[in-house]
């Protein structure tokens, strides 16, 4: 268990973006979808100064933490949480690994 653990972590930590499906790679990969605490940034509610620049900023502005697993292999996708940016997020996991070929097969909850 911790291995895999530190495998999500290493994948954070690099990035996602060197592992796009392709047909060079039949490797399972996570993709980073959300990388931010509980409701994203700028958290709702918050007028700080540290939010404002966010509110202010469409740029800025981050998902809360997801991550999508995709197998190239099995020709699937997964999700890991269901946060408020679900729309957002699965619509991105699509656009990484379109349902034409990947099969949605489930969501992790954490």
């Amino acid at each position: 268990m911790k291995l895999f653990f530190n495998s999500i972590f290493l994948a954070c930590l690099f990035g996602s973006s060197s592992f796009a499906a392709s047909p060079e790679n039949e490797n399972p990969y996570l993709y980073v979808l959300g990388v931010v605490q509980d409701a994203g940034y700028p958290q709702a509610g918050c007028y700080e100064p540290h939010c404002i620049v966010g509110w202010k900023d469409a740029r800025l502005r981050r998902g809360a933490v997801s991550l999508g697993l995709i197998d190239p292999e099995a020709n699937k996708k997964y999700m890991f949480e269901a946060t408020p940016n679900f729309p957002a997020q699965l619509y991105e996991l699509e656009i990484e690994a379109p349902s034409e070929r990947f099969e949605f097969s489930g969501i992790f909850l954490t």
